[in-house]
């Protein structure tokens, strides 16, 4: 009697194997740049939420004062550069919720001094931009300690306008404080604060540091060209996000500058009494 062979179980063959392990590869080169994609449209709309609380609180302080703060406090002559340094974002410190580090600040004594290091040091979410790198604590060699000190950085940096020095043009100065009435462009035209990432130079969130830099640490200006990747100026704004830099207006609005902008609308934007007429369709 012959015995009636059993069916065995057929398997891939090597080529079946490849040609799957080819369609799975296909698969996800198609999907991980969409991923990658909504990944970053959520780190920008993070990064947008951060400048539009950074907005809403200059705007708080206006209410108190009717002034938004000083862009950086500067003694005459200071050591290594603009000391004490302290910047726009300690005075809006309380309305950003952050009261008790506004507290532990000694603002008559330099930032880079031992006494200041407890707020010095804190990384606060609200200045830092998840697509930027290179965030987080930084040490420096500072003038005016005579020391390494450390600091937490910014994804941010305040408009000086197109100008530095005491007569700057922009919505933040040196020692002195713009009043709402002197914004003749308008709040909604106007720079307030921009990215300026510390992928390209790290500062500090609460202002100027004794490593002779001076107030470029804080406020950032526009010159004669947008921003743009391929020619990144550490003195001027640009964000980590492709084709664009973003911005919270002096009236609390954000809006995404293309690096393709028109440069005489850039610089319009970042002056606060040119009495330019800025189309809002021109960015």
């Amino acid at each position: 009697m012959r015995a009636v062979p059993s069916k065995a179980s057929r398997g891939f063959t090597v080529i079946e194997l490849l040609v799957v392990i080819a369609i799975i590869g296909v698969l996800v080169a198609l999907t991980l740049p969409a991923v990658q994609s909504a990944r970053e449209a959520a780190r920008r709309a993070q990064c947008q939420n951060n400048l539009k609380q950074i907005g809403l609180a200059l705007n708080s302080y206006v209410t108190l004062g009717d002034a938004f703060p000083i862009g950086y406090l500067s003694w005459p002559d200071p050591i290594g550069g603009a000391a004490p340094g302290w910047a726009y974002a300690v005075a809006v410190l309380p309305q950003l919720e952050q009261a008790p580090i506004y507290a532990s600040i000694n603002i008559n004594l330099p930032i880079d001094f031992p006494g200041n290091a407890t707020a010095r040091v804190v990384p606060l979410g609200v200045h830092v931009c998840p697509s930027d790198s290179m965030t987080g604590l930084f040490s420096v060699s500072s003038l005016v300690t005579g020391g390494s000190i450390d600091a937490a950085t910014t994804s941010y940096a305040a408009c000086g306008g197109t100008s530095a020095g005491a007569r700057s043009n922009g919505m933040f100065v040196m020692n002195k404080s713009v009043r709402p009435k002197q914004v003749k462009d308008g709040l909604s035209n106007t720079f307030a604060v921009g990215e300026r990432g510390s992928f390209m130079v790290r500062n500090a969130w609460a202002g100027a540091l004794g490593d002779g830099r001076g107030g470029v640490q804080v406020l950032a200006y526009v010159g004669s060209s947008a921003p743009d990747p391929a020619s990144p100026s550490p003195t001027s704004f640009l964000g980590p996000h492709s084709g664009l830099t973003q911005f919270v207006m002096a009236d609390g609005s954000v809006h995404p500058i293309k690096s393709t902008i028109n440069v005489a609308v850039y610089q319009a934007l970042a002056t606060r009494d040119g009495r330019d007429i800025v189309d809002q369709g021109a960015y």
